[in-house]
């Protein structure tokens, strides 16, 4: 259960207040949150994310850098090119994807979702993707990593350093 001042702090991060918050995983130097842990079914709807990042220098950190072609080079010349990485991205996914349907499964035992949503938090991977191959949201990716290592957090930690804003 995330506490009244970590939700506070969340709210300020993310300006508005979060949504199906239920825990923060990862805290900075400071102690401040910013990965939280959230339910798989936020007001009545699925929500692609298992894993939110809420610090503000990472993600303006990783912002900066979806602003560039770096996704499109990891899809097209990096995982192509590298089976392990690729089969590590899959893996990624699929544990992303059991995480969030047993947290599910656990916290909504009785839920009557339609079968459209229930396919939603069952069937995909980090940020809602179906193509497990594929990689969209760098932020939830880092999150995920962050909590659980990741192939996605753990290249752009080599490449951009981004672990060494957590210690700033």
């Amino acid at each position: 259960m995330i506490s009244i001042d970590d939700f506070k702090i969340v709210t300020t991060q993310l300006g508005r207040k979060p949504i199906g918050v239920l825990e923060v995983m990862v805290r900075d130097h400071a102690g401040d949150p910013v990965v939280i842990k959230v339910d798989p079914l936020a007001d009545g709807k699925p929500f692609p994310s298992l894993y939110w990042l809420t610090g503000p220098k990472l993600h303006k950190a990783i912002a900066d850098i979806e602003s560039t072609a770096w996704i499109k080079n990891l899809e097209n010349v990096v995982f192509p090119g590298e089976e392990k990485l690729m089969a590590r991205l899959k893996r990624d996914n699929e544990n992303y994807r059991d995480l969030r349907w047993q947290l599910f499964q656990s916290l909504h035992p009785s839920s009557e979702l339609s079968e459209g949503y229930l396919k939603v938090i069952r069937d995909t991977g980090i940020g809602g993707i179906q193509n497990f191959s594929r990689v969209r949201c760098l932020h939830m990716h880092y999150a995920y990593h962050l909590v659980h290592g990741g192939v996605v957090g753990e290249l752009l930690d080599n490449e951009f350093s981004l672990h060494d804003v957590l210690i700033k």
